[in-house]
């Protein structure tokens, strides 16, 4: 085999600078597999050999767990973007053109002396942390980021909490949705219709599951699922048109 197809020796240390992050690329259909220290390698053969694709400029998630959303393609441009978990030190979302060859900063770190990336939000800051970045389905350009800060400090107090954005343009600009109420724990989701949120109120049970047309309007319940005792394994949500998971 090529020095380029050799398999990925994934590292075994604990170190926050080397998980494994995974995906799924549908334009190309390929399975997707990036490593901070080794960069990002694609597979078309179900992961029977690997290939590094990116030039040296990709940035995975920092953390200690494997993570499969912070590999992201937008479905309608085929663009590859990486959602780092970097809490404030590095931009805040990287983009590809070419499939995952030459990576850039898109969003900035709002910290002091920071550098690189681009500021699309006008008039408030993003929060310093990228969970989850949604394309809707049918709708091209449509997207929604997921954001968080959850540690206080001098230069953090402005962007504690979670934050919804929305994107009409393929993630050139954002404008900020109203908040979802006291809910914690979110998990975000995208159908044709809807954004839905499952999450707890205030951290305590029942788990609830809320949503908000993409035309606007406010959040409304959907549905909750009572948790027996304190602890809970799973909630399922289904609806008889498909429009929730």
């Amino acid at each position: 085999a090529t020095e380029a197809a050799k398999a990925v020796q994934v590292p075994q240390s604990q170190s926050f600078d080397n998980p494994p992050n995974w995906g799924y690329d549908p334009v190309r259909k390929r399975l997707l597999l990036g490593i901070e220290a080794q960069g990002l390698f694609a597979s078309q053969d179900g992961g029977e050999s690997w290939t590094r694709i990116d030039d040296g400029s990709y940035h995975a998630s920092t953390s200690i767990f494997p993570a499969k959303d912070r590999l992201v393609v937008n479905p309608h441009s085929g663009d590859l973007y990486s959602l780092p978990r970097s809490q404030g030190f590095t931009p805040l979302l990287y983009r590809s053109h070419d499939g995952g060859g030459r990576w850039t900063g898109l969003l900035p770190d709002t910290r002091s002396g920071a550098k690189g990336g681009d500021q699309p939000v006008a008039g408030e800051a993003v929060s310093p942390e990228v969970h989850r970045l949604l394309f809707v389905p049918g709708k091209s350009g449509a997207a929604y980021l997921y954001t968080s800060f959850p540690y206080m400090h001098e230069e953090g107090a402005t962007l504690l909490g979670d934050r919804l954005w929305f994107s009409p343009d393929g993630v050139q600009s954002f404008r900020r949705l109203s908040p979802a109420g006291r809910y914690t724990h979110l998990e975000p989701f995208v159908t044709a219709k809807r954004l839905c949120l499952t999450g707890f109120v205030d951290s305590k049970p029942p788990h609830k599951l809320l949503c908000r047309d993409h035309t606007g309007g406010g959040w409304r319940d959907v549905a909750f699922a009572p948790v027996k005792d304190r602890g809970l394994i799973v909630s399922v949500w289904s609806d008889k048109d498909g429009a929730f998971l």
